[in-house]
Formats: C-alpha cells, sequence, structure tokens
C-alpha cells in the first residue's frame, strides 16, 4: 500500500510538468497543392492555410499523431500514432475522415510506418527498408489492394515522393533513386534507376509536374537535378563548402527556382531558368530546351521590420570571381551557387534531444525535465525542420516542428539591378491558438 501512495503521488506530482510542457508540435506536411500544411502534435492534428497561417480545420484527440497527411485539400487525412502516448499503434496507417470523425480504413505493418503520402489514387508507406504502394479505392468500404513492394536501401528519413505518373524513393544502394512509373491499366510501370550520389541521401524531391527530381546526400554540400523520364542530370548546384544537414527541397510551381534549407539556418534559392532541360528520349545528346519559370519586374520591398538585407549572386557572375577560370582551381571555385539565400529561424529546442529506435526520434522523460516524444522519419537531433513550400514563382514558406514550432513567409524577387534576393516577410508561431 505504501508503494502504491508513494507511486501515486509520484504520478501527481510529475504531471504538472509534462502539462507545463504542453503539446508539441511533431510533423508538418504540405497540401498536394500546398494551399494548406498539416501539423502533427502531441494530442491530434490541426490544419492551416499556408499563405497566412490561419487555423482551418482540426481535431484533438488527446492522444499523439506523429504523422497527419492530406489527401488534396479534401477532408481525408493519413494519421499514424506517436508521441507520450500515441493514439494510434506506430506501424498502422488509419485513413481518416474528419467529416465523419471516423477512420475509413487500416494498413498494418509489422514495423512502424516512417512516412506516408496519399492522393486520389494510390497510398505510399515508407518503412525503414521497404516502399508500399497501394491502390486508393475511393470506398471506405473497401480495403486498398496492395500494388507492389520495393526493397530499399536503409530509409531512416522515409525518403519518397508520390505524384500522379510517377513514384520516387531510395534504390538498394546507397545514394541511389528509383523512379517508377506508377502502375496503370494491370501493367507495371517502368523502374528508372538514378546513381544520384556516393553516400546515403538525406533529402529527396519531386517537382509538381513530375519533370524533375532534386536531391542532397548527407553530406550536404551537392544539391543535384535530375530528369524523371531520362534519369540525366541536369543541374549541380553547391550548397556551401561545409557540410549541413538538408533539412527541406522544393521546387517552385513552374519550376524556375529551387529552394534548399539546411541546418545552419539558411535558405538558398537556385535559379534554373538557365538550366538546360533534359533530353526526352534516351539519347542525352539531342538537342535540349530550357526550364520555364515565371519571373517579376517589380521590385521587392524596401528594407523594413520584415525585410531582411540578404545575399545575392549566382550565375552568370561566377561567385569567387576569375578563380572560376583557372583551369587547375579546385572546382569549388567552379560551382553554382545559389542565386539568393537568407535566414530563417530554426527555433528553440531542448538542448538535450537524444536518438531513439531506428526510424525515430525520442528524448528523455520528463521525469529528468526532459521530453518523451518520437516522431518517425527523424532520427536523432532536432525535431522537424525547414520544410519549404511553394505558393507561387515569388513567395514561399518554411515550417518547423517541436515546442518551437514556426511558420515563416518569404519573398523571392529581382532588385532594381537585375539581381535576386530573398527575405522574410513575416511569422507566426504554431499551435500557439
Amino acid at each position: 500500500m505504501a508503494d502504491a501512495a508513494a507511486v501515486r503521488e509520484d504520478m501527481e506530482t510529475r504531471r504538472p510538468i509534462l502539462d507545463a510542457i504542453g503539446p508539441a508540435v511533431l510533423n508538418v506536411s504540405f497540401s498536394s497543392d500546398n494551399t494548406c500544411f498539416a501539423v502533427a502534435i502531441e494530442d491530434g492534428f490541426k490544419i492551416y492555410t499556408s499563405a497566412d497561417c490561419e487555423l482551418r480545420d482540426g481535431r484533438d484527440t488527446e492522444d499523439g499523431v506523429a504523422i497527419a497527411e492530406m489527401l488534396g485539400t479534401t477532408r481525408y487525412l493519413a494519421l499514424v500514432g506517436g508521441g507520450r502516448q500515441p493514439k494510434f499503434p506506430t506501424n498502422k496507417v488509419i485513413i481518416w475522415c474528419q467529416r465523419t470523425q471516423r477512420p475509413l480504413q487500416t494498413l498494418s505493418f509489422s514495423v512502424p510506418v516512417i512516412r506516408v503520402h496519399v492522393n486520389k489514387s494510390h497510398y505510399l508507406v515508407a518503412l525503414q527498408d521497404s516502399i508500399n504502394l497501394y491502390a486508393n479505392p475511393q470506398n471506405g468500404a473497401v480495403a486498398p489492394a496492395k500494388l507492389s513492394y520495393h526493397h530499399t536501401t536503409s530509409n531512416p528519413y522515409g525518403l519518397c515522393c508520390l505524384g500522379q505518373k510517377f513514384t520516387t524513393f531510395l534504390g538498394q544502394r546507397p545514394g541511389q533513386v528509383w523512379v517508377v512509373e506508377l502502375p496503370s491499366q494491370g501493367r507495371k510501370g517502368d523502374i528508372g534507376i538514378i546513381p544520384a550520389h556516393t553516400s546515403s541521401l538525406r533529402a529527396l524531391a519531386m517537382s509538381k509536374d513530375e519533370e524533375y527530381i532534386a536531391t542532397a546526400s548527407e553530406k550536404g554540400t551537392i544539391i543535384r537535378v535530375f530528369s524523371t523520364s531520362t534519369s540525366a542530370k541536369i543541374a549541380e548546384f553547391r550548397r556551401g563548402i561545409d557540410p549541413a544537414i538538408v533539412y527541406g527541397l522544393a521546387f517552385s510551381p513552374g519550376n524556375g527556382r529551387l529552394a534548399a534549407t539546411s541546418d545552419k539556418g539558411t535558405l538558398h534559392i537556385f535559379e534554373l531558368q538557365s538550366v538546360s532541360k533534359a533530353p526526352t528520349t534516351a539519347s542525352k545528346s539531342s538537342a535540349a530546351s530550357t526550364i520555364s519559370g515565371r519571373s517579376s519586374s517589380s521590385s521587392p520591398p524596401s528594407n523594413g521590420d520584415d525585410w531582411e538585407t540578404v545575399s545575392s549572386g549566382g550565375p552568370p557572375e561566377p561567385k569567387w570571381g576569375a578563380l572560376a577560370s583557372v583551369p587547375i582551381a579546385p572546382r569549388i571555385f567552379r560551382d553554382t551557387y545559389s542565386s539568393a539565400s537568407c535566414p530563417f529561424e530554426l527555433g528553440d529546442e531542448p538542448d538535450r534531444w537524444q536518438a531513439g529506435r531506428i526510424g525515430s526520434m525520442s528524448t528523455m522523460s520528463p521525469r529528468d525535465g526532459k521530453w518523451n516524444v518520437e516522431v518517425p522519419g527523424w532520427p536523432g537531433g532536432r525535431p522537424p525542420k525547414g520544410i519549404v513550400g511553394w505558393l507561387s514563382e515569388e513567395e514561399l514558406v518554411v515550417i518547423g516542428a517541436g515546442q518551437s514550432s514556426l511558420w515563416q513567409s518569404f519573398i523571392v524577387q529581382k532588385n532594381s539591378e537585375g539581381k535576386l534576393v530573398c527575405g522574410r516577410r513575416g511569422w507566426k508561431k504554431i499551435n500557439d491558438h
């Protein structure tokens, strides 16, 4: 009895510590058109508008949701449990209808789910070393049919993309990317294999029109762009000289620009207008066209509280001047760097995050004044930061999870001298209302 009373007293004294920490944002994902984004939190999920970070919808489940992936802008979501007290098993994907407030379908696996993508025709589920593709029956009474299974190299970040024509994910060797044509009318899709990097990948993105993919390795110094139709490399950029963790990659709607964020707290903008487009046939020596992208002749706002002085440069002016033309100079002097860059806030997080099991992130318990949270797809280190979504060719938002979860809006424009500049327009604290 004395032991039971001691345990009860300990729980009663520890509870305020949990409440004081508050529900953390465990994960962030954009809708397919980037007009909204969903945040998975320790007591449910919320949906915000991307343009102004206004709360649009949500549900308080009391227990944790680690993944909340929207099906377009519909009221259907794919949910996976997580956090201190998971609402759902971490090895199950729940297809949830927000209108009826009920689950429609369940996909079960033998290991924890790391990443999920959904659209009107398919479900894509990433596990530690496999990709699972299902047909979306568009009928809650019908079980999703499994279309394919692909073994992959270790994929702790759940790197994969799902479109209407292609899906992309890690190959069977480190640094390798597979581009798989989605099956149609009973025909299996073709597979393209891209040896993107020599080391394991850390970031992967596909353009909205599914023409291109962008990749970054764990080293984080080089970013490459490939054609999905031919697997040809069409561009290579240098983020920086020092290694970094690339958090996010994203193409602008017209493929004119590529954004990248890293743990250095820098948002990089690379211009693609002058990059030769990959050939449309298997021959890589045929005539190339140009990636089109909209540009604006208007000038950015004048410097003020919400506009930051930023660096700009890039093509056609070499970053290192005359050194770029020296034949024996190291390649870092000849590489193409970002055309514009500016800082973004990572937010203040506890400095005692520690890695949990593979495929998740966990922290020590509040008993030690620390957290106890699991986030699929983010093993160790900080919670997800630097998730990028373009709203137009000139506007994008960067979102981060964690206890300090921030929405930040940026403008990318050319100044009066014709140089590209980037600046932050505003910010808000997520899950603060």
